[in-house]
């Protein structure tokens, strides 16, 4: 829904309004009996915490009113995260969320490019040599939003793609990832791509030392292997290069960042000075410096924390083969492109963005058997391999 038709109205996106409606009705029909969080008692105190002490901040904000939009927006993610617990309790439920989730995005992302190739798009991007580049923002408003939106999700399109058998499916799933994959190019992001790219090396970082480890790859395939990656990212630089430097050229966007940044610190406060009033008017791009100024060190340090036992929580739960097929490796990817992403962009302070927290809020909490995991087929056909050698030597 969100993806598809994103109006907003005094700040908020109406579509979480649905969500609020939502949870008070699940909240009517369950007479006050919600499932609520299960998964390891720190991780729900940090929450808790958290929210408690942005509660807090309200006290002594400059602005309450400011103040109370904005808590309302970073409460979102918590009544999503309860409101998935209570409606997705089997895997045909599970299944058909992913199902959603991938189609509602794979739409807003064709929506992307139509924008773009007919020229309906009117954000427009000026380089350092004067020429206009038209962005591509979806249903967004904001070409950086849109990116951060479809970075966020690519990882779980990748997920449906994995767990899904009937093979035409699973080539139109295919196709519509490639889609997304265009209509993030398309929205000239920088930051949003550099995330997602970066967290896909990192579990192919993960998923080869695991393949190493575990004796799926001989050595002398290693040693032809990475000279030939090496290469080939070296080619691939050097013969795209003008395509790259269209893409991250110099916008002048780091100078405003850094200005902005020097400007809110000269008043910043150690306790912040509410949500919403610590930039002194001036935009500031980041989740960890928006949330200093507003809320603290307290709240930093917090969120920061919460964050940490997000990761370590999925990493826990994602023993085994190290496949995109793992619904914990794959959240957690998605995780990564939030935590990179919030460095230079501010995904906790935006009501379409932020449910993804709620989404990792509800795997780490869900009931592991109505999570589809689909097995590396490197494993068994290992089963297969030792079954054979057994009967060999008997």
């Amino acid at each position: 829904m969100i993806a598809l038709y994103n109006p907003v109205t005094s700040g908020f996106n109406l579509s979480n309004f649905v969500l609020l409606l939502g949870l008070m009705v699940l909240l009517i029909l369950k007479n006050g009996s919600l499932k609520l969080f299960s998964y390891k008692r720190i991780n729900v105190s940090i929450l808790y915490a958290f929210y408690v002490y942005l509660s807090i901040t309200l006290l002594y904000s400059i602005d309450k009113h400011s103040s109370i939009t904005i808590f309302i927006k970073l409460i979102i993610p918590y009544m999503f995260s309860i409101l998935l617990l209570n409606t997705i309790k089997t895997e045909k439920h599970f299944r058909m969320f992913i199902s959603i989730l991938m189609y509602s995005g794979a739409a807003a992302a064709i929506y992307g490019c139509i924008q773009y190739f007919f020229g309906l798009s009117n954000y427009v991007l000026q380089a350092v040599n004067g020429t206009f580049i038209y962005r591509s923002v979806g249903a967004f408003n904001l070409a950086n939003v849109f990116a951060s939106f479809l970075a966020m999700l690519i990882p779980f399109m990748v997920y449906k793609i994995k767990i899904t058998e009937n093979k035409f499916v699973k080539f139109v799933d295919l196709i519509l990832v490639l889609t997304s994959l265009i209509s993030l190019y398309l929205t000239y992001s920088r930051w949003a791509i550099i995330c997602l790219i970066i967290s896909f090396f990192l579990y192919g970082i993960k998923h080869f030392i695991w393949l190493v480890t575990n004796n799926r790859i001989p050595v002398f395939k290693i040693t032809i292997l990475v000279p030939i990656v090496v290469v080939l990212i070296m080619y691939v630089f050097d013969k795209y290069s003008d395509t790259i430097n269209a893409l991250f050229f110099d916008r002048g966007s780091n100078d405003v960042r850094q200005s902005s940044l020097t400007f809110v610190l000269q008043h910043f406060k150690p306790w912040g000075s509410g949500l919403g009033n610590g930039n002194e008017g001036v935009i500031v791009d980041s989740n960890y410096i928006k949330l200093l100024i507003d809320t603290g060190v307290i709240g930093l340090c917090l969120f920061v924390l919460l964050i940490l036992t997000f990761y370590v929580g999925l990493r826990r739960k994602s023993r085994g083969p190290v496949s995109l097929g793992n619904v914990y490796i794959v959240t957690g990817i998605s995780l990564m492109v939030f935590i990179f992403n919030g460095a230079l962009e501010t995904p906790l302070y935006n009501s379409v963005i932020n449910i993804f927290l709620g989404i990792y809020i509800y795997i780490l909490n869900a009931d592991k058997g109505i999570l589809i995991q689909k097995q590396n087929n490197i494993t068994e056909i290992e089963a297969k391999v030792k079954l054979k050698r057994k009967k060999y030597i008997s």
